[in-house]
C-alpha cells in the first residue's frame, strides 16, 4: 500500500507501479487545527487540537479502513518529503493506528520508474523532528493569526476582512515601505557627454566613448554634470582629436545559470513567460505529477551524480563535445542547510523528452524553460574578448568598450533567447584600435539622465527578495503572495506590479504600532532558523513556544487598550435595537479566568445586551464565557453541561447554552424544559429539525459519557398550550355628525 497527497501523483504511480501496489491519495491535508477556534491550548504547553476536515470524510473513512488490512511494513507512506509532507504523513500513521516507529517513509522525488524503484529502495522512518518543526511552525502561524486579527478588526472598525497572519503582514509591510520610498523619492537630473566616432572603412557604422572623467587615465578624476548647461560646456572642450592613450584586451566569461529551485522558477516564468505565481505553480504541480519533472518545492540546486552524467553524454551527443565543462557543475544552496535541502533541482526526468503531449501548451512552455535552463546550467561558460579604450581630449578622459562572442558555451542551449538576457554595459564589438592612434569624432553628444525611484515589486521580485531576506520556505512563497492579493491589500498597478490598498495601508499602519517585533523581517527570517533547529532537534519545540509567547502577550494587551467598538451583523450604533458591540468601560471581570468583560453586544434577535469575555472572539476561543448583564456574572448561575459538570454558556444567536470546555462541545437548548426527556438516561434533548429529539450526550461514535437515547418525532406528542383567555370584546362609539 503506497499512500501519497495528489490524486493525479496517485494515478501516475499506479500506472508505473501496476497490480503490485494499492495507491491512495489524501488530497494534501485532511487534519489540521479548527478553523472556528484557537484549537491551541496555551496553558497545557501549546497542546494542539486537531480535526478532520469534513470535506475529506472519504479518506478518512479509506484510511481508517487500512487498520488491520495490512501489515505496518506493508504501508509505505509517501506524502512529500517536506515539513508539511512529513505532518501529513504523521496524521496518516494516527488515522491508520500506526506507532510512529512502525511509519515506513518513501520519498519520490521523481515520479518515474527508476525515480520510484530508487524511493522504494530507501524507505526510511518517521521524522519527528520534521513533524515538530511543522507543528510549531503550525502553532505559532495561529498564535500569531487568530489572536491578532480580532485586534486590528476592532482598531480598524470601519474596515471589513480584515486578518494578520505572521508570513502574510510581513510580505504586506515589503510592499508598503516600497510605495513609501516611491513616494518620498525626489528625482535628481544629470548628464552624460558622448563621443562618436566613424568605422574604419564602412560609412554606416561608427562605435562610440563617454567621458569619464579628468585626468590621470589610470584614475581619472570623476565630474558632476547636473544641468544642460554643464554638459554644453563640456561638449565644447571635445572638438578636437582624440588619441588612444591606453587600450587593454582580455577574455572574460558569463556563467551559466543555475538550475532552477522554487524560487528562481517562480521569477523567470514570470519575467520570460508572464506568468503569475499561481499560474505557475499550478502548471509547475501537473508537470510533476505527470513524471516530466522532479520535485517542484526545494531550496537546492544540486544534480544527482548520475543524472549529471546522463546529461553530459547526452549534450556531447546533442550539441558537440564544446559545450561539455572538463568538471561537472557543482551548484551549492545560498544560506544554511534547511528542510527542502535534501532534494535535487528543478529539472527534467527524461532528458529526450522536449515537447511532451497531452499537457496544456502554457504548461509545456514551462516545461521547455525548466528544460533549457537545466541543459544550460550543466554547460560550460560562455567566453566574451572583451576591449577596453582610453581616449583623452586634452584634460578630459573618454572610455569605450565593447565585446565580441568567443565561444558561446550555454548560450547554444538558450540560442535567440540568449540575447534577451544580455549584461547590461555591454557594447557590441571595437574596431581594431592601437595606443596612440588619432581619431575625429564625428558628433558629440549631450545626454540627459534622470535618477529613477525604487521599481514597484512584481510577484517575482517580490518573491526574490524575501527569498533573500531569509523569509519563507518554497511551499509558502506562492501562498504569502497570493494571500495579500486575495484579501484586497496589495492590487496590481499596469497589471503586473504589486501596490498597496488604502485598506493594506490601514492595515500596515496598525500592525506597525502594536507588533512591530512580529511582523519585521528578522522574525521571520529567524523563526525558520529556529524552526530548522527544531527539524535537527537541536531544539525543543514547546520551549521555543514559550519564548514567543511570553513576549507577544504583553504587545497584545497592550494593543487592546482604547480599542473602538466594531459594529458586528450591520449593528447600529451603541444604545440602538440593531445589535452590535458595546463599549462598557465598567464590565465586570469575567469569573472564569478573572480578565475584564470588555466585550458588550447587544443581540439582533432578542434586543439584550451579553457580556462577552475579553478573551474569546470568533477566531481565539480562548475562555468564552458569555453572561447576561441583567443576570449575576457567576459561574455558578449558568446550566451545568450534562456530560463534564463544567458551566455552559449562552450563545445567543443560537438560542442554545454551549459547553465552556471547547474540547467537550456539548450544546443545550434554551426551552429544553419543553423537550421530551431522554428515554434511555432521563436527561435533557436537543430538537433536530425534521428528525426528532437526540439525548445532549448523544455522539455519533459512541464512547465514554455518550447516550445514544433517542425520540423519534412521529413518537412524540408536543405539550398542548394553554389557549390565551378570550379578549372582552370593547365597544365602539358610533361617530357623531356636526
Amino acid at each position: 500500500m503506497i499512500i501519497v497527497e495528489s490524486p493525479n501523483k496517485a494515478k501516475t504511480i499506479r500506472a508505473l507501479v501496476g497490480r503490485e501496489y494499492d495507491v491512495v491519495a489524501t488530497v494534501g491535508h485532511f487534519c489540521d487545527l479548527p478553523v472556528k477556534e484557537m484549537g491551541v491550548d496555551v496553558a497545557n504547553g501549546f497542546k494542539p487540537t486537531y480535526v478532520y476536515d469534513p470535506d475529506k470524510k472519504d479518506v478518512v473513512a479509506k484510511l481508517r479502513a487500512l487498520r488491520g488490512q495490512h501489515a505496518p511494513s506493508d504501508i509505505l507512506v509517501a506524502s512529500d518529503a517536506d515539513r508539511e509532507g512529513e505532518a501529513i504523513a504523521w496524521h496518516i500513521a494516527r488515522t491508520i493506528g500506526l506507532k510512529p516507529d512502525q511509519v515506513r517513509r518513501a520519498e519520490f522525488h521523481e515520479i518515474t520508474e527508476p525515480g520510484i524503484r530508487r524511493a522504494l529502495g530507501s524507505i526510511r522512518g518517521l521524522d519527528l523532528g520534521l513533524v515538530a518543526a511543522q507543528e510549531a511552525r503550525r502553532i505559532l502561524d495561529r498564535l500569531v493569526g487568530y489572536t491578532v486579527s480580532p485586534v486590528v478588526r476592532d482598531r480598524l472598525p470601519e474596515e471589513r476582512d480584515l486578518s494578520a497572519g505572521r508570513v502574510q503582514s510581513v510580505a504586506l509591510r515589503v510592499v508598503v515601505d516600497r510605495e513609501l520610498a516611491i513616494r518620498a523619492f525626489v528625482a535628481r537630473e544629470y548628464w552624460s557627454v558622448h563621443a562618436r566616432y566613424p568605422w574604419p572603412g564602412d560609412a554606416r557604422r561608427h562605435w562610440e566613448a563617454e567621458v569619464i572623467g579628468q585626468l590621470p587615465v589610470t584614475k581619472p578624476k570623476p565630474i558632476e554634470l547636473p544641468t544642460q548647461a554643464s554638459a554644453t560646456e563640456l561638449a565644447a572642450k571635445l572638438g578636437g582629436p582624440h588619441r588612444v592613450a591606453k587600450l587593454t584586451r582580455r577574455e572574460t566569461q558569463r556563467k551559466p545559470p543555475a538550475p532552477f529551485i522554487t524560487s528562481t522558477m517562480l521569477q523567470k516564468a514570470s519575467s520570460r513567460l508572464k506568468m503569475s505565481t499561481d499560474e505557475t505553480t499550478r502548471h509547475a504541480k501537473v508537470l510533476f505529477e505527470k513524471g516530466l519533472v522532479t520535485y517542484i518545492r526545494t531550496d537546492s540546486p544540486s544534480v544527482s551524480p548520475e543524472f549529471q552524467q546522463e546529461t553530459l553524454t547526452y549534450l556531447k551527443g546533442r550539441y558537440g563535445a564544446g559545450v561539455v565543462p572538463a568538471k561537472p557543475n557543482q551548484y551549492k544552496a545560498k544560506g544554511a542547510a534547511n528542510s527542502q535541502g535534501a532534494h535535487e533541482c528543478i529539472r527534467p526526468t527524461v532528458l529526450a523528452t522536449e515537447h511532451p503531449d497531452g499537457i496544456d501548451p502554457r504548461a509545456q512552455a514551462l516545461y521547455a524553460l525548466i528544460r533549457e535552463t537545466y541543459l544550460a546550467s550543466q554547460c560550460k561558460p560562455a567566453k566574451y574578448d572583451l576591449t577596453e579604450a582610453w581616449l583623452t581630449c586634452g584634460d578630459l578622459v573618454l572610455k569605450a568598450s565593447g565585446r565580441v562572442l568567443k565561444d558561446p558555451g550555454f548560450l547554444a542551449i538558450f540560442g535567440e533567447a540568449a540575447e534577451e538576457e544580455e549584461e547590461e554595459g555591454q557594447g557590441g564589438p571595437l574596431p581594431v584600435l592601437a595606443e596612440g592612434q588619432e581619431h575625429t569624432p564625428m558628433a558629440i553628444a549631450p545626454k540627459q539622465h534622470w535618477t529613477k525611484p525604487p521599481e514597484r515589486f512584481t510577484e517575482a521580485s517580490l518573491i526574490k527578495y524575501l527569498e533573500e531576506k531569509g523569509i519563507g520556505r518554497p511551499s509558502t512563497f506562492n501562498s504569502m503572495v497570493a494571500k495579500i492579493r486575495e484579501r484586497q491589500f496589495v492590487g496590481f498597478m499596469n497589471k503586473r506590479y504589486l501596490q498597496p490598498t488604502p485598506k493594506g495601508e490601514k492595515l500596515d499602519a496598525e500592525l506597525r504600532a502594536c507588533f512591530e517585533p512580529v511582523i519585521k523581517e528578522g522574525f521571520t527570517a529567524e523563526l525558520e532558523t529556529h524552526l530548522d533547529a527544531i527539524a535537527a532537534k537541536e531544539e525543543e519545540w514547546r520551549g521555543f513556544l514559550a519564548n514567543f509567547w511570553e513576549a507577544f502577550t504583553p504587545l497584545v494587551d497592550a494593543a487592546r487598550v482604547g480599542t473602538r467598538p466594531r459594529p458586528r451583523g450591520g449593528a447600529k450604533a451603541a444604545g440602538g435595537t440593531g445589535g452590535g458591540e458595546i463599549h462598557d468601560p465598567n464590565a465586570p471581570p469575567c469569573p472564569k479566568c478573572q480578565q475584564s468583560f470588555t466585550r458588550r453586544i447587544r443581540s439582533t434577535k432578542t434586543g439584550k445586551d451579553y457580556y462577552i469575555c475579553a478573551r474569546d472572539s470568533r477566531e481565539n476561543k480562548v475562555c468564552g464565557y458569555i453572561a447576561a448583564v441583567d443576570a449575576p456574572a457567576d459561574a455558578k448561575d449558568a446550566p451545568a453541561c450534562q456530560r463534564c459538570s463544567k458551566p455552559m454558556k449562552l450563545v445567543a444567536s443560537r438560542k442554545a447554552y454551549r459547553c465552556s470546555d471547547d474540547g467537550c462541545n456539548t450544546w443545550l437548548d434554551q426551552d429544553h424544559a419543553t423537550h421530551p426527556a431522554c428515554p434511555t438516561c432521563q436527561g435533557p434533548t436537543r430538537k433536530v429539525e425534521g428528525k426528532g429529539f437526540g439525548c445532549v450526550k448523544w455522539r455519533k461514535e459512541g464512547g465514554e459519557g455518550s447516550c445514544q437515547g433517542w425520540v423519534k418525532w412521529a413518537d412524540w406528542t408536543p405539550p398542548k398550550k394553554t389557549p390565551p383567555a378570550p379578549k372582552k370584546p370593547t365597544k365602539r362609539r358610533k361617530p357623531t355628525s356636526g
